[in-house]
C-alpha cells in the first residue's frame, strides 16, 4: 500500500538523520544544556504530568513507572599518579616538571558532573595540561 506524504507523520522519538537547520540546533541544545538539577526538577515534572501509569498500554504490560528517580551506588576514583622515566629510574611527576614528549590530543570531550561551570573546568584542565607539556 502506498499513502500520500501528507497523510502521514513521523512518530515522535524517531531517529532524523540528515543535517538540522540552525533553529533546529538552537532548540536542542536549549533542551539539552541545563543545569543537572534543572534536568531533574523537568524529569520529575514529565513523569508527575503525564501519570504513565494511567496508560491503557502499561496496565496491560503490568509496568509500574515511579515518580521518583532511581538510586545508583557510586564513589569518586582516586586520580591517577604521572609517572616517567628519568635517568635515575621511574619517579612520580613533581610540580613543576614538565613531560619530554607529552604527546598530542586532538580530539576531546568533557563530561562534568561536578557542581561547577563546566567551561572554567575544562579552560583549568587544558592550562594545566599544557604547563605539563601536553599539546
Amino acid at each position: 500500500m502506498y499513502f500520500s506524504m501528507d497523510l502521514c507523520q513521523i512518530e515522535s522519538g524517531q531517529r532524523y538523520s540528515k543535517r538540522l537547520n540552525e533553529e533546529q540546533v538552537t532548540n536542542l541544545l536549549r533542551a539539552t544544556c541545563q543545569c543537572p538539577h534543572q534536568r531533574e526538577q523537568d524529569i520529575k515534572n514529565i513523569v508527575k504530568q503525564h501519570r504513565f501509569n494511567s496508560y491503557k498500554v502499561v496496565k496491560e504490560f503490568r509496568i509500574n513507572v515511579r515518580e521518583d528517580l532511581a538510586l545508583v551506588d557510586a564513589r569518586v576514583l582516586t586520580p591517577p599518579t604521572l609517572k616517567y622515566h628519568g635517568t635515575g629510574g621511574e619517579s612520580k611527576l613533581a610540580l613543576g616538571w614538565k613531560m619530554i614528549d607529552g604527546g598530542k590530543v586532538q580530539f576531546w570531550g568533557c563530561l562534568c558532573f561536578a557542581r561547577m561551570d563546566p567551561t572554567l573546568f575544562c579552560q583549568v584542565l587544558v592550562t594545566m595540561c599544557q604547563a605539563k607539556g601536553l599539546v
